[in-house]
């Protein structure tokens, strides 16, 4: 799964440029590759995803939720961890969410932490998060 030589790749699908900016700014400061997409549409071969480490999906995107991408993609994907950037997580149940989906995290929490989330979402030892709950 994602990358073999070292640095932590993720990709991110999220209609915020402003953020999406901010993020592979203090990302590339972490030597970590963000690819950014606005929406599902954009990324074209869904199979790409094969190629990242983490996934960090918007909840609110044009014609799918992030949760509703995180059920599709586990089925694809297999275990591959997903971050939900979501700015109301106790509204999930966790059994209403795939075992893929690692953290929930706002977006006002800042890039740092949504790095943090997902650097530590690429550890196989991270705990599956509840909703409301960061791995930080």
């Amino acid at each position: 799964m994602g990358s073999q030589t070292g640095g932590l790749k993720l990709i991110l699908v999220d209609p915020d440029l402003e953020f999406a900016r901010s993020l592979i700014s203090v990302a590339a400061d972490q030597s970590i590759k963000v690819d950014h997409y606005k929406n599902m549409s954009e990324i074209g071969y869904l199979g790409r995803f094969a190629d990242y480490d983490v996934a960090i999906l918007n909840e609110t995107l044009e014609k799918m939720t992030g949760l509703e991408i995180a059920e599709y993609f586990e089925k694809l994907l297999g275990n591959m961890p997903m971050i939900l950037l979501q700015s109301n997580p106790q509204q999930y149940e966790r059994s209403t969410f795939p075992k893929s989906v690692v953290s929930f995290i706002d977006k006002l929490a800042g890039p740092e932490q949504v790095l943090l989330a997902a650097k530590n979402a690429n550890s196989t030892k991270m705990p599956i998060a509840k909703p409301g709950e960061q791995e930080i």
